[in-house]
């Protein structure tokens, strides 16, 4: 009797229309954080790697776009401030243009007076947040790509 039951409400269209929808998303939605491509990203370090790559590369830089999730990375041999800034001019700016906002951690190699002087130079606004490092990337969604760790 119970599978007669079960296979009358699989087949009735209104217990459907009225049953608990479970794809669903368990939490309620969002707007969105990011208001438009490439205007909001956050920044992280990852490392040391051991053992080195094969170019002697320790540590790895990364940058998740908020919008599309679109991840850009580089490996380094050492953390310094240079590094950081050059990654974001060239491997961000250049190739999407000005940002709004970077959302980081508070490390000394992202929070520092060379990151104060970009942004003032570029008017973005600088956002820290005192997270651990793989906070950073799994708040922004984990970038959906192989070289998050």
């Amino acid at each position: 009797m119970e599978s007669d039951c079960c296979q009358y409400v699989r087949r009735c269209m209104k217990c459907q229309s009225y049953a608990d929808n479970i794809h669903v998303a368990p939490s309620t939605l969002h707007n969105l954080v990011a208001p438009w491509l490439f205007s909001m990203w956050g920044l992280d370090m990852i490392g040391p790697i051991e053992p080195k790559a094969s170019n002697g590369h320790r540590f790895i830089l990364m940058a998740i776009d908020y919008f599309m999730k679109r991840v850009e990375a580089a490996s380094c041999a050492s953390v310094m401030r240079s590094v950081v800034v050059k990654f974001i001019k060239r491997d961000i700016i250049c190739q999407y243009g000005l940002l709004a906002h970077i959302i980081t951690d508070n490390r000394t190699n992202l929070n520092n007076k060379m990151m104060t002087e970009l942004k003032q130079i570029t008017n973005t606004m600088v956002r820290i947040q005192v997270v651990p490092s793989s906070m950073t990337i799994a708040m922004v969604g984990g970038g959906g790509s192989p070289p998050i760790a």
